[in-house]
């Protein structure tokens, strides 16, 4: 075995040690490291880094690989993420065993400098080259942090617009049954109310709903300003008449979220 090939192995460590020892004698007997592939790489990016103690590289891959994520982005349009996600690992895949030679090199090169005696470059190698488990596992835990807050972005969002929407579903449920007594009241005295409780209707509000009154020929739902409404916001329905001389109550929003709105009053 020569001297190279024990730093080598030392620099490695048990794990796999001959699948890159002998991509390393490659690249040392071809003067140069190049692209070849590497599975385990390809399919773990960051954790495979973290794994063969490449900290700076692992953390510098997931900057990489977020900037090249957005850039590919604003390129591709909708078919971005896909091409990403294809460069993000096919990148790791390639360039890994190269990005590893040159951190073994470098490990090796630090301990030929830290003494001269062959047993103890070998101690200093083994120290700080082969793998790590816990990083593995922190990175696995860092993760798991990541991937929670990203569902939470996801998940609270949409959680607060279902809120929203059964908010205003109820005022507009609230309203309908007060236009059914305000249009019931129309017909029985060919007029408006002036208030809706002319109409018979007393309305028990919830509490998103600030106020439900008639304003003018309108009939309002006033939502309360607060979580979810910062602006509050209005349901209203107006009495209109088509070509024909038939009447229809028509519902409109002001300063509500669209897609809280029931189909009748978009």
């Amino acid at each position: 075995m020569s001297d190279r090939e024990a730093l080598y192995r030392a620099a490695i460590g048990p794990k796999n040690q001959d699948y890159y020892l002998s991509r390393f004698l490659a690249f040392d007997e071809a003067g140069k490291a190049g692209p070849s592939w590497n599975w385990p790489a390809a399919l773990l990016t960051f954790f495979w880094f973290i794994y063969r103690r490449m900290w700076a590289v692992g953390f510098a891959y997931l900057v990489a690989a977020n900037l090249l994520a957005w850039i590919i982005g604003m390129i591709f349009g909708d078919i971005g993420p896909l091409i990403a996600l294809i460069a993000q690992v096919a990148l790791p895949g390639m360039y890994a065993n190269m990005l590893y030679h040159a951190h073994c090199n470098q490990k090796i090169e630090e301990a030929l400098a830290a003494g001269t005696d062959p047993a103890y470059q070998l101690g200093v190698l083994e120290g700080k080259g082969g793998t790590s488990r816990s990083g593995a596992i922190i990175g696995f835990v860092l993760l798991g942090f990541v991937v929670l807050g990203m569902l939470a972005a996801v998940a609270i969002p949409q959680y607060q617009t279902y809120l929203n929407k059964a908010k205003v579903a109820e005022a507009a449920a609230l309203g309908r049954r007060a236009v059914e007594s305000v249009e019931a009241y129309r017909r029985q005295h060919d007029e408006l109310p002036a208030k809706l409780v002319e109409a018979g209707f007393i309305p028990t509000p919830p509490l998103h709903v600030y106020s439900i009154e008639m304003d003018g020929p309108a009939m309002v739902v006033t939502i309360r300003q607060g979580a979810g409404f910062p602006d509050g916001g209005r349901l209203i329905w107006e009495l209109t008449e088509s070509a024909d001389g038939k009447t229809a109550w028509r519902c409109r929003a002001q300063r509500l979220p669209a897609p809280t709105l029931p189909e009748d009053c978009r």
